[in-house]
């Protein structure tokens, strides 16, 4: 599975778990890729609640003779919007929480598995881009590389 295949896994997966976000049972709309240009607070507003899952770093390894592994960074962005300062942060605990458990529940998606650490960070209170609330998770996954061509195999399978 290559990367972007995999932000599309988790962004399904994230879908169905953020199926209600509030109790105006208002949807999350959860996409890969980036967040965008925005001007306007009414368009802030309408932009949340969001969670935009891409990959933000691909190393691929070599791991023994048969062969090697790609280790994907995927950057998990939470954004919320609350015009009343005093308790929005409670707004983005609890909604990172809820999705922190949720990934840590399922851990494999496709032939790609999770390793630890898992990092999870609100952003510093003045790194809030307010009336918006911002947070992301961190999630490493670890699969199967692409395979090099060329490679003879003998009568056993050996390489």
């Amino acid at each position: 599975m290559n990367a972007i295949e995999l932000a599309d896994e988790i962004a399904k997966y994230l879908k169905d778990v953020n199926k209600t976000y509030d109790s105006k049972e208002k949807q999350v709309e959860v996409i890969t890729g980036f967040i965008p240009d925005m001007i306007s607070s009414k368009d802030k507003k309408n932009l949340c609640p969001r969670i935009i899952v891409r990959p933000q770093e691909i190393t691929d390894n070599y791991r023994d003779l048969s062969g090697g592994q790609t280790e994907v960074k995927m950057l998990i962005t939470y954004l919320t919007y609350n015009e009343v300062a005093e308790d929005a942060y409670r707004l983005i605990y609890n909604w990172l929480e809820k999705n922190r458990m949720a990934l840590l529940k399922k851990r494999h998606f496709g032939d790609c598995q999770m390793t630890m650490p898992l990092t999870t960070k609100i952003l510093d209170e003045e790194l809030q881009p307010r009336p918006m609330w911002g947070a992301y998770i961190l999630a490493t996954y670890i699969g199967e590389s692409i395979e090099e061509e060329g490679l003879i195999t003998d009568d056993y399978g050996y390489q």
